[in-house]
């Protein structure tokens, strides 16, 4: 599963995400828009 994290969190939440086999993409400060 990819997970988008666009919001500001601690690096040890993408690192858990990503043991647990997501695929983890962090792009702070993402627009609405641009999430379209």
């Amino acid at each position: 599963m990819k997970v988008l994290i666009s919001d500001k969190t601690s690096p040890v939440c993408a690192e858990i995400l990503r043991q647990a086999g997501h695929d983890v993409e962090e792009r702070g400060g993402i627009s609405p828009e641009e999430l379209k």
